[in-house]
């Protein structure tokens, strides 16, 4: 059966998204010995995981590879067998000690239309984000403390109030341009979310746009126009933080109900200079069933 797909002699990478382990290959493909070799395009996907064999996943590679660790969060490329002269099989993340938090970010979950007003932010979000300890997102301040993370820095503005760092999301493989993910994380501790920013913090906001895009250009050779730089509402995690990630990749173009493009954030605070535009603002955007904010966030929408 190997034999199948025999005449296919492969030409060119088309396209490539490691996120959905899925390839676009263009070739020529020639159906037999007295035939000519005509066009051909092969797209392969990764299959999903056996449901039965999951048990023992955690001890099914031959070969481990540390890609980092930070405070609850480590990383890891994995092998199904000894040739680590090859891209792995897997790219693993652990998460220990995982909270009731992440067991539900992670669970299969419904998504609903949420319309947060001002007055639901301060009486439902704000309190919400407020009942974290600082623990919570160590992982954040020990990259911004240099304490974890410091030989990935791309870029640092180590002023306390307007100032932030760049880093690879570890999330990208950090070799495939296309789905290239990088994080901007303020300094600012102060910043928790869009609701925070103030005609005061632009900036900061337009340092962010410039060196993000400087450094997608001369570091990774992205040109103009195909980096995508944004904020999310309601975010992964309140400390406030920009994406920094290729047109093409599966980040750019997904979720668009919870993106703010960074371009425009910067637009209504220059609109909007003598007004607390993101305070008093309505927000609309989608919310998992499974997130802490959801049950009362929707009854209220219900009412």
């Amino acid at each position: 059966m190997s034999s199948l797909l025999a005449g296919f002699t492969f030409e060119r990478l088309l396209r490539e998204d490691p996120r959905t382990r899925f390839i676009a290959l263009l070739g020529a493909f020639k159906e037999g010995a007295n035939t000519e070799p005509v066009p051909a395009i092969l797209l392969a996907e990764k299959t999903h995981f056996v449901e039965d064999r999951l048990p023992k996943l955690s001890n099914s590679f031959s070969e481990l590879k540390s890609l980092g660790d930070n405070d609850i969060y480590r990383w890891l490329l994995g092998w199904n067998d000894e040739q680590q002269d090859r891209p792995a099989d897997v790219k693993l993340t652990l998460i220990s000690p995982a909270t009731e938090t992440h067991i539900r970010k992670y669970s299969p979950q419904k998504l609903k239309v949420i319309v947060e007003t001002p007055e639901m932010y301060r009486q439902v979000v704000l309190p919400y984000i407020q009942s974290f300890p600082p623990e919570r997102i160590q992982w954040v301040y020990n990259i911004l403390d240099h304490i974890t993370e410091s030989d990935t820095i791309v870029y640092e503005d180590a002023s306390d109030e307007q100032g932030f760092v760049i880093v690879p999301d570890l999330k990208w493989d950090k070799t495939t341009i296309s789905s290239l993910y990088l994080q901007c994380i303020t300094r600012n501790r102060s910043l928790r979310s869009l609701r925070d920013l103030r005609p005061a913090h632009l900036p900061m906001l337009t340092q962010i746009l410039s060196h993000g895009q400087r450094i997608a250009r001369e570091k990774y050779g992205v040109p103009h126009g195909e980096i995508r730089m944004f904020v999310h509402y309601q975010p992964s995690y309140y400390h406030f933080h920009v994406h920094i990630v290729h047109l093409s990749s599966q980040v750019a173009q997904g979720g668009t109900a919870q993106l703010h493009l960074l371009e425009d954030v910067i637009d209504n605070l220059r609109l909007h200079g003598d007004k607390e535009y993101y305070q008093n603002r309505t927000l609309t955007y989608l919310l998992g069933e499974q997130h802490g904010l959801f049950a009362d966030l929707y009854a209220r929408n219900a009412s």
